[in-house]
């Protein structure tokens, strides 16, 4: 095997291996888009709940507005219940509050098998 040719495929086995790396990035940037979008429909849901605790509604009749209108993406009755007897003890933020910890993370088969594929192409490679 000739010098260029082995080269030549080491060049093309690192370009692999940084379009799967940057894939992975992509993909984990796009959670973090998924999670802000959900945080945005929360915060949509929680301003609608306050506006119909304020009109006096209780959470079953808010539970049947919403979902008359978010269909699919509509809370749950139980966050419902748990939101409209928050802002009825006066509570005025729309936002969660921030919960300590990890940052959202997703933990998928594809992400554990493209990770594999990576260390097992080349072992030295660290994580973190």
């Amino acid at each position: 095997m000739s010098l260029v040719t082995t080269l030549s495929s080491i060049i093309k086995a690192i370009t692999n291996k940084v379009s799967l790396i940057v894939q992975l990035f992509i993909e984990q940037k796009y959670t973090t888009m998924s999670a802000e979008s959900e945080n945005s429909r929360n915060f949509e849901h929680h301003a609608v709940i306050k506006f119909l605790v304020k009109k006096g509604n209780a959470s079953k009749d808010i539970l049947e507005e919403m979902s008359s209108v978010f269909q699919d993406s509509a809370p749950s009755h139980t966050m419902v219940k748990k939101w409209a007897r928050i802002f009825q003890q006066g509570r005025e933020s729309c936002e969660d509050n921030p919960h300590p910890g990890r940052s959202v993370t997703v933990l998928t088969k594809e992400n554990v098998r493209q990770m594999e594929k990576i260390v097992l192409a080349y072992q030295r490679i660290k994580l973190w």
